[in-house]
């Protein structure tokens, strides 16, 4: 696999900056990257579509190797959403440049549609959960649970700590504020406190197990916590295509995801002590299925427990060895 800065130099200046938003985790979120990707993918069937089949399937072979070896590690949807939308144009009966071109970018399109569709899905059982809470706690940026913000009737009020790690909490407020809801904007060291006044915490997901097990970003796992210490349900809200079937077969468990918050810390150390200050942490952590009151996905709310019929059957029509 191709280290990052040879990905980078494949790509046109405008999509470098794509590239740049995902390395500096400018932009959040699984479905939000997996949206730069295909941006990257379609840029280097514009720039060089008109060059050799193998030259063209090389390239972009590289971009969704690396990803599927980087991102997608941690990120099981990124890493079945490339797949799912490259398998066609990688077949041995794909013989010229043209027809590469217009069966990837078929594919890239059917996807968003398909993933479209069941995150509408999956945010209607949500807010079908809400049905009798007065306010609600979304906890760090994710597409899905801001379609579901923007979906919940305007009297339900929001509380939105700050991720201060990742700077997840601020994407949020516009989509939460567009209805003149009333949406409380706090530091996530208050969230204990906060969640008092809270019916139920929501949360995204990078990741799930067939048994519920979640993976987020870091201070999910403190919200975990909190919810159970104040009996207050905690749901993860994921589209199905981000299920990772490989600790079911025994084969891989996530690692944690390292992460230099240098990035976002250094500008509060004095230059001085720069060299002595240690700033390595991680960025994504798992909530085991115990501390989950359940996944809302396309299929509906489903109990961590119930879950692991559903992932085999999702498993099998991905064609994943089971």
């Amino acid at each position: 696999m191709r280290d990052k800065t040879e990905i980078r130099a494949l790509l046109a200046e405008d999509a470098a900056e794509l590239f740049d938003d995902i390395d500096q985790s400018r932009v959040l979120g699984a479905n939000a990257q997996i949206g730069l990707m295909q941006r990257m993918m379609k840029s280097l069937v514009e720039h060089d579509g008109r060059e050799d089949l193998e030259v063209l399937r090389e390239r972009v072979g590289a971009l969704v190797e690396y990803y599927r070896g980087t991102r997608g590690q941690n990120s099981r949807a990124i890493y079945n959403a490339l797949g799912l939308m490259t398998v066609r144009a990688f077949t041995d009966d794909v013989t010229d440049a043209g027809e590469f071109e217009r069966i990837l970018l078929e594919d890239i399109d059917a996807f968003q549609g398909s993933n479209a569709a069941a995150v509408r899905r999956l945010v209607g059982f949500a807010v079908n959960t809400c049905a009798t809470f007065s306010r609600v706690m979304c906890f760090d940026y994710s597409s899905t649970v801001d379609a579901f913000i923007r979906a919940l009737p305007p009297e339900v009020e929001v509380s939105i700590p700050e991720s201060r790690a990742l700077n997840g909490g601020v994407p949020f407020l516009k989509g939460a504020t567009a209805q003149g809801r009333h949406v409380r904007f706090i530091p996530d060291t208050c969230m204990l406190d906060e969640l008092r006044t809270c019916d139920a915490a929501f949360i995204g997901a990078e990741t799930v197990y067939a048994d519920g097990t979640t993976f987020n970003t870091i201070g999910s796992d403190i919200l975990a916590v909190l919810c159970r210490h104040l009996n207050k349900p905690l749901y993860v809200l994921t589209p199905l295509l981000k299920l990772d079937l490989r600790a079911v077969r025994g084969t891989c468990r996530l690692r944690p995801m390292e992460f230099d918050y240098r990035r976002r810390l250094g500008d509060a150390i004095a230059p001085e002590l720069a060299e002595l200050v240690d700033c390595k942490g991680i960025k994504l952590v798992s909530i085991p299925g115990n501390l989950i009151e359940a996944v809302i996905c396309e299929r509906g709310v489903i109990p961590p427990a119930g879950l692991f019929p559903l992932a085999l059957e999702y498993g099998r029509a991905l064609g994943e060895e089971i």
